[in-house]
């Protein structure tokens, strides 16, 4: 996966979607990312989703990224240095939200008290995964993205 990231500051383990400067911050970084990058990536593209990662890094800290899973043989991808390159090997646990990005967390809460109730840990050495296709529509009631917890096996 190749894309951009950005660090930030939060009040609890993960993000919450009511802090204004943070959505300000991801909205600027997801628009920079698809306007400056996303068509110069496609060449490059195994499909057209978009990734979007977050780990806890810190204490009140986390690393959110705008990323494409693109082939990893390519040669061609060394001009875009700005751009990190990232390798996920974990196990995931994956579930399917369908509705507006102010429901997600609804969503994601129950996939975590079901690997909670199931004994099933969180890997927190990996990021979760939100993937969505290039054309998703967080306002949109129908909107579905996949999303993907990393858990110990």
């Amino acid at each position: 996966m190749i894309g951009k990231s950005i660090e930030l500051y939060t009040t609890h383990h993960s993000l919450d979607i009511s802090e204004q400067s943070n959505n300000q911050k991801i909205f600027n970084l997801w628009q920079q990312f698809m306007v400056k990058y996303y068509s110069q990536l496609k060449p490059f593209l195994i499909n057209e989703n978009i990734i979007s990662l977050e780990r806890t890094i810190a204490d009140n800290h986390i690393r959110k990224w705008a990323m494409v899973e693109i082939d990893d043989e390519n040669d061609n991808l060394s001009k875009f240095t700005e751009l990190e390159i990232l390798t996920l090997n974990s196990n995931y646990f994956g579930s399917t939200h369908t509705g507006s990005t102010i429901q997600f967390n609804s969503s994601f809460q129950k996939s975590i008290e079901y690997l909670k109730t199931n004994k099933i840990q969180i890997d927190e050495r990996y990021p979760r995964l939100e993937i969505m296709h290039n054309i998703y529509r967080p306002d949109v009631p129908l909107s579905k993205e996949q999303f993907w917890i990393p858990i110990i096996c």
